[in-house]
């Protein structure tokens, strides 16, 4: 798998981060070098041990959308269900090119549901360790303060029967408002992610002429 980045060509809508140079928007990408270091406060910001009901919050696979006709697939898992002092609940969402033949693929963080949030803008997904964000306290899994992610537009360049995958915390977006659990470390309910992504053979038609166009997504359940 080949990674090329396109700067200056606009970016997927990155849900619950900062995109740009720090201008705002709502996440996606490949490697996870994208400057996570804070987020937004949730309404939970009190000091102190996290309740045990937050501390296990636990997330399942609620259902999953039917794969477009494309070249390429998502799979999308759940690896660690149970929230820890550690780490929130972590998932896996795999892309697998299924043609004879190489294609691009782009938005590559938006394509891999790094950076993405919920429809609601009530949950993020992100890539790489737990300590590479803010937390509003130890063992809590909502985002302290916004994400400045970098506002480019990533290829993957995927050989014929290449997959490639992404593991990603869930975490409570920074402003994800009140409600019934605003005193949760994570929001409960069911969430839907969605992402649109282009697919092409050629790189320079994956953005301007895209032989392949869908959306995708999954919804999580959290208890």
């Amino acid at each position: 798998m080949r990674r090329r980045t396109a700067l200056g060509l606009g970016a997927t809508t990155l849900a619950g981060v900062v995109t740009g140079c720090l201008s705002r928007p709502s996440g996606a990408g490949d490697g996870g070098d994208d400057d996570g270091t804070d987020d937004d406060t949730d309404g939970n910001g009190t000091d102190g041990d996290p309740s045990d009901a937050a501390e296990r919050a636990t997330v399942s696979l609620a259902g999953a959308d039917d794969p477009p006709d494309l070249p390429v697939r998502h799979a999308v898992e759940v690896l660690d269900a149970e929230a820890t002092d550690e780490r929130p609940p972590q998932l896996r969402v795999t892309l697998t090119n299924e043609a004879d033949h190489a294609v691009e693929v782009g938005e590559g963080r938006a394509v891999l549901f790094e950076y993405v949030g919920s429809s609601d803008r009530r949950l993020v997904l992100l890539p790489g360790p737990a300590d590479r964000y803010e937390a509003i306290r130890s063992g809590c899994w909502t985002l302290a303060e916004p994400i400045a992610v970098t506002e480019e537009y990533r290829l993957l360049a995927l050989a014929a029967g290449e997959s490639i995958l992404r593991d990603l915390g869930v975490w409570g977006a920074a402003d994800r408002g009140g409600g019934g659990d605003a005193d949760a470390c994570l929001p409960t309910g069911e969430f839907r992610f969605e992402s649109t992504y282009n697919v092409a053979r050629d790189e320079e038609r994956v953005i301007d002429d895209p032989e392949w166009e869908a959306a995708w997504g999954f919804t999580l359940r959290v208890e």
